[in-house]
């Protein structure tokens, strides 16, 4: 036999391959060796052994079958058969008994090199699966730990040892104890008894590594069958920094949403659930952990929406149109406006399984864009009511103008007809009048019904008894003359009369005639704002009843003049040298509400007194000086305070002043307007802080993650982004700081402050545009002011900023802090091109900046030296600049010292 069969090869173990023998006889010597031994043993023991001698052969089967198996052991059964037939059978041995003991010795044989064929396999194959579990244990990316019940390491794999810096040998010996922090000895003590429990222990740990660092990890521990302590140790560092990133972006996500008042969501249309993000529960004002479905959202929806939101969602299921659109919300009976987009998830096969949107809210947006359109639109309206009285206005002078005799019919005529035209009604009448007891004289009528005008008082009917205008002047308006007594008896052929309206005309503050119109368009009553509209007209038009009465009258000249100023829409008032009251016009005794015009209260626009020595009126007559356009507010008698534009000069007799001439303009439209532009910037600048503080979140987030593997072209954008959101930051800033400023919204909270401290600090630690330049400062001990050291220091920021911007670059920039009696001056030089003296008046005006800056680019707005000027003005201080031509520039201000 040349070689062996598979299963005996497994089975004869490592010494068959290690004989030099050929496999053949190797075969042969474990067949046929041990019977031939056993016979041998046998014959030399027979006088001891007889008849007994043949079961030697039973040991020489089963060595045969232990070292061969299967074949060998039932080769040496058979063999042994027949030795014993032929040499040691008992006498009178039957054949039958023989061939049982063959069939034993046989069977005996084969049976023992099975079982012998199967231990072998099971033992390599243990060895095998032990070896592929060690494999397994060294090449496993975790680490591996085994100890004692006592807690020391018996067995610790490559990964694990590499985890912490030491090699085998010097782990296995230590205990686990030797590797945790000392305060989580007890927490290993009540893992251990957890694990004695036949639970796994799953949990984060601390190990000390050999150069003395913790390692966070993750342990998975359990106790072995054969109660040693078994652990797979897991480093949790990446992981915890990717859990750090992903919460830190998930944070900055929900910052920057709050911050730009953006929310996001996502539909699952097959189980209809709808997730939301914590500014979408905000905006929809559902709190977080309710579920919200499909039918939450449209419940939230405006009713007047509702319809047109659920078709664009369907439409965009469908595939018809996207889903982008504005739409209203109802929450606690508040309209809010939301912006909603959409992108729609599909499965593979082009199902639509939901989709995932943001929502904003543009509420603020919506309502200033609405107070924008309310504020245009009576814009317009003012404008085309000023344009209509306007109108009417140089219609009646002109008519006025046009005299050339007593004529006062032409003038009555033009005002009822530009009365008609103000309010589109459809019949006007006007009767002049003075005493109450008489009729009108004279009486113009455009239209109205002869019975009407006698009802309203044309024929002996005295002005008033009607009621429409009472005796004390009072307009009454009423939308059916019908119900009145006096139209009671109007013949049933009479045309109807719907609404009528009655207005008395003043001047100076007494009725001189009645205006009346009847019937406005379209049959609905007169409104306020045609009531407004004529008594506009009324006023302006008693002063041309009383130019042309007096024209045509015995004081002709004079009376011609006096009216010309009365028709001035400006209020003038006249004194002589001895400032005593000569004249003024009905625009000032309706801007003084019939008051002395002498006597009110004259402020400044900071509303400070102005003292009566520097009253424009006493300046003229003192000093002979001109004033134009001077800003004031007066304190009328009422209480009431009215800006105004004051305009003075003297009056001279040759060369002597003999008195003074005021005009004063009231300019509460202009505030209005002004203040209606100041809201508007306001509200534009505070729209914009939010999406620019969001870009420059975003590019700083940007340049934090992207870190050392930004390249320089990357950065370099990221960069510019982040310094244009600055900068533009800073822009708006000052926008809404003067805004402030103009609405007298800024808020102080003065207390004693080191003035050289302030600036110390600001030296030590300069905003990132005065980098590189050195303040050098001079104050005493002692220099404090009483201020709010927020503000003094924005003043101060300001300066700085003013001189690094426009001073020589890299030259120091001098502080003088010096104190005074009741004040501390402050003065702040740098080096560079200076201020032209034109410039110096006009420095601290809003958005002024000079020519020379326009010329070199240099950014700003032209706020900071306005912003520093006014805030110096509200602590009761003030501002000045002095400037030498190509040398220094100093600003120079001043604080009080005490309250």
């Amino acid at each position: 036999m040349a070689t062996r069969p598979a299963a005996q090869e497994r089975a004869a173990g490592p010494g068959w391959r290690a004989s030099p023998l050929p496999d053949w006889t190797q075969a042969a010597l474990i067949a046929l060796g041990p019977p031939i031994v056993a016979l041998a043993i046998g014959w030399l023991l027979w006088p001891l052994l007889r008849p007994f001698a043949w079961f030697t052969f039973f040991p020489a089967v089963l060595a045969s079958a232990w070292l061969g198996g299967r074949w060998a052991g039932a080769t040496s059964g058979a063999l042994s058969t027949l030795l014993v037939a032929l040499a040691l059978a008992p006498p009178g041995a039957s054949p039958a008994a023989l061939l049982l003991t063959g069939a034993a010795l046989t069977a005996l044989g084969a049976g023992a090199g099975a079982l012998r064929e199967r231990l072998v396999t099971a033992h390599a194959a243990e060895r095998a699966a032990a070896g592929a579990l060690r494999s397994f244990v060294e090449l496993a990316p975790d680490g591996i730990f085994v100890a004692d019940l006592e807690g020391r390491y018996t067995d610790v794999n490559e990964a694990g040892c590499r985890m912490l810096g030491y090699a085998q040998g010097e782990l296995v010996g230590r205990s686990i104890a030797d590797l945790v922090p000392p305060e989580d000895v007890e927490r290993l003590r009540r893992a251990k008894e957890h694990l004695l429990e036949g639970c796994i222990h799953v949990a984060e740990w601390s190990l000390r590594r050999k150069d003395g660092t913790w390692l966070p990890v993750e342990v998975s521990a359990r106790i072995l069958p054969d109660g040693r302590w078994q652990g797979f140790v897991r480093d949790v560092r990446e992981r915890r920094r990717v859990e750090l990133a992903l919460h830190r972006g998930e944070d900055d996500l929900r910052r920057a949403q709050a911050v730009a008042h953006v929310g996001s969501w996502r539909l699952d249309v097959r189980t209809d659930e709808l997730t939301w993000s914590d500014e979408a529960h905000r905006i929809f004002g559902v709190p977080r952990g309710a579920r919200v479905t499909y039918a939450t959202f449209l419940d939230r929806v405006h009713p007047d929406d509702r319809e047109q939101v659920d078709r664009r969602w369907r439409a965009a299921l469908r595939g018809e149109e996207p889903y982008d659109l504005e739409h209203r919300l109802l929450l606690d009976g508040e309209v809010r406006w939301v912006r909603a987009r959409a992108d729609l998830e599909r499965e593979a096969d082009g199902e639509v399984v939901g989709g995932i949107g943001a929502v904003q809210d543009i509420t603020a947006q919506k309502r200033a864009e609405e107070a924008l359109q309310r504020a245009h639109e009576t814009e317009q309206r003012l404008r085309a009511e000023l344009e209509a009285l306007s109108r009417a206005d140089a219609a009646v002078a002109d008519a006025v103008a046009r005299l050339t005799g007593p004529d006062l019919a032409t003038v009555l005529n033009v005002i009822v007809l530009q009365a008609r035209a103000l309010t589109g009604a459809e019949y006007a009448a006007l009767g002049v009048g003075t005493d109450p007891a008489a009729p009108f004289s004279p009486w113009i009528s455009l239209g109205m019904p002869a019975d009407a005008e006698r009802a309203i008082g044309r024929l002996p009917r005295p002005v008033g008894t009607l009621g429409l205008v009472s005796r004390d002047g009072r307009t009454v308006r009423t939308d059916d003359v019908r119900r009145h007594p006096r139209f009671a008896g109007l013949p049933p052929g009479h045309p109807e009369l719907g609404s009528l309206l009655g207005v008395p005309i003043r001047y100076r503050g007494r009725a001189v005639g009645n205006l009346y119109l009847a019937n406005a368009p379209g049959g609905r009553a007169f409104s306020e704002e045609d009531e407004r509209r004529v008594h506009q007209l009324a006023a302006r038009t008693g002063v041309a009843i009383e130019t042309a009465t007096l024209y045509v009258g015995e004081a002709g000249q004079r009376s011609w003049l006096q009216s010309v100023l009365e028709q001035m829409p400006e209020a003038i008032v006249v004194i002589d040298r001895e400032e005593r009251l000569r004249m003024h016009n009905h625009a000032a005794a309706f801007l003084f509400h019939g008051g002395d015009p002498l006597a009110h209260e004259l402020r400044d626009p900071s509303g400070a007194r102005v003292p009566e020595a520097q009253r424009p009126l006493r300046r003229v007559l003192r000093e002979g000086v001109t004033v134009v356009r001077a800003e004031h507010v007066i304190a009328t008698a009422s209480g009431e305070h009215v800006p105004v534009l004051i305009s003075a000069t003297p009056i001279r007799l040759g060369h002597e002043v003999v008195g003074a001439v005021e005009l004063l303009q009231d300019i509460r439209e202009q505030k209005e307007l002004e203040r209606l532009r100041e809201e508007w910037t306001s509200i534009v600048a505070h729209d914009l802080r939010q999406p620019v503080g969001t870009i420059q979140l975003a590019a700083d987030r940007l340049l934090a993650l992207g870190g050392a593997r930004l390249s320089a072209q990357e950065r370099g954008p990221l960069e510019r982004i982040r310094s244009c959101a600055v900068r533009l930051g800073r822009m708006i800033a000052d926008l809404l700081e003067a805004s402030r400023l103009e609405a007298g919204r800024l808020s102080l909270e003065p207390r004693v402050v080191d003035v050289g401290a302030v600036v110390t600090t600001l030296a030590e630690h300069p905003p990132a545009e005065q980098a590189g330049r050195r303040v050098v400062l001079s104050a005493p001990a002692g220099a404090t002011a009483w201020a709010d050291p927020d503000r003094l220091q924005q003043v101060l920021e300001n300066l700085l900023s003013n001189a690094v911007k426009y001073g020589t670059p890299g030259a120091d920039i001098q502080v003088d802090v010096a104190p005074r009696d009741d004040e501390v001056e402050v003065a702040v030089t740098n080096a560079g091109p200076g201020i032209p003296p034109a410039e110096l008046a006009v420095v601290f005006n809003r958005f002024s900046r000079g020519r020379g800056v326009h010329a070199t680019r240099t950014p700003g707005l032209g706020l900071g030296l306005y912003i520093a000027y006014e805030v110096v003005r509200a602590h009761g201080g003030r501002m000045w600049a002095e400037s030498v031509p190509d040398r220094t520039t100093t600003f120079r201000f001043t604080l009080p010292r005490r309250p």
